[in-house]
């Protein structure tokens, strides 16, 4: 029998980064709309070979790497097999690479790594990037590979902007599970930072911006959810009087139209001095400390006033090679590394001491697609 457009076609969960997971109906028009709006963006036909890491029961994996790609007769390979990607997508001839943001961070700080070990790689990154790109692109991925895409959760720029410096095409997408997923998808060569202008038949605004233009984004489009499984309450509560989604992120627009993300509107961090403080950002510094194996940044308002504060858990293996075997000289060393790598940020987003640090014993739980479960650790009492 025909489906109606309109007839429920998946059920599919909301990860719980935030809070309970939540059960999102999405209807068939939802998922076809999202993927004739992603056709129109990227040009991907039979001849393409996909190669993805992103599981099909999510929602990214699903409709992204799995459908949209057999849509226009492309072939799609999945594997787990990170350790093996570059041999597997050479074996397979992929054109294409679905991924997520932790898979391009690695990659990058391999080949920064190959590159400042050679003195000639170096020079040739310096002054010839494209030149340099173009012979790591035909070692590791082989001539006929188009572009990576990224999607699922933040791709830092400083990612994106040295693959593109090298000439390496990264497309990274923005969206939600309650949009079937896709809102935004960047230009190959878009300015680093930046997820793009709405796919086609997608709206985007910002809701009660700031002098910075910044405030929540909204969303609307004939991909955006029915609803939330028997939880009319919640499902009222995401959507505005006019109809628009309420995606819970703070973004803001260009003059081009393109959509730059800062982070989630409930892990914003507000200082008494009215600074807003994106623990993402802070996150990513601290998460290039060898000696942190995972980091949590967060509000404390425990001594009267909102300071920015992390839970970290330690690089256990690291720190035991340096002699380091219990959390008290763990706390002590990671605070060195951090009171350096903090540099690199604003004043106001830094930790002002150590007592702003606390080690925790057992690595942070996690979603389905690896992020922590924020909601579990923040607000609540500390041991230092």
């Amino acid at each position: 029998a025909q489906p109606d457009p309109e007839d429920l076609a998946v059920l599919m969960y909301t990860s719980g980064t935030t809070g309970d997971s939540k059960g999102v109906m999405l209807c068939h028009r939802n998922i076809t709309a999202n993927i004739e709006a992603m056709l129109k963006a990227i040009r991907v036909g039979p001849e393409d070979r996909a190669l993805t890491i992103v599981p099909w029961y999510h929602i990214y994996g699903l409709t992204a790497s799995f459908l949209a790609p057999l849509w226009v007769g492309a072939s799609v390979t999945y594997t787990d097999d990170y350790r093996n990607l570059i041999p597997i997508l050479q074996k397979v001839g992929a054109t294409i690479m679905i991924g997520v943001p932790k898979l391009y961070h690695t990659l990058w700080r391999r080949l920064n790594e190959n590159i400042q070990g050679s003195f000639l790689k170096r020079l040739l990154f310096r002054f010839y990037p494209r030149l340099l790109g173009k012979l790591i692109k035909k070692k590791l991925l082989g001539e006929q590979f188009r572009f990576f895409i990224s999607g699922g959760a933040p791709l830092h720029p400083e990612v994106a902007g040295a693959l593109r410096r090298l000439g390496i095409a990264i497309m990274e997408g923005y969206g939600l599970t309650e949009t079937a997923p896709v809102l935004c998808l960047s230009e190959p060569f878009d300015p680093p930072g930046t997820v793009g202008r709405p796919l086609p038949g997608v709206q985007i605004k910002i809701a009660d911006p700031d002098e910075e233009g910044l405030g929540e984004v909204l969303a609307r489009g004939p991909n955006v959810m029915l609803g939330y499984y028997k939880n009319p309450k919640r499902t009222r509560e995401v959507f505005t009087e006019d109809g628009w989604f309420r995606t819970g992120d703070l973004g803001k627009l260009d003059e081009k139209g393109r959509l730059y993300l800062y982070g989630r509107k409930k892990n914003m961090i507000m200082l008494e001095s009215g600074k807003k403080v994106y623990p993402e950002e802070v996150e990513w510094e601290f998460s290039r400390i060898p000696e942190i194996a995972e980091v949590l940044v967060f509000e404390d308002a425990s001594r009267g006033q909102p300071m920015v504060a992390a839970m970290v858990y330690p690089n256990w293996d690291l720190l035991r090679e340096q002699g380091v075997t219990d959390p008290a000289q763990a706390r002590d060393v990671i605070w060195e590394k951090i009171k350096e790598a903090q540099q690199n940020l604003a004043p106001f987003k830094r930790l002002r001491d150590k007592d702003c640090l606390t080690i925790v014993d057992q690595p942070f739980e996690k979603s389905t697609k690896q992020e922590i479960k924020r909601h579990l650790y923040v607000n609540k009492p500390v041991r230092r």
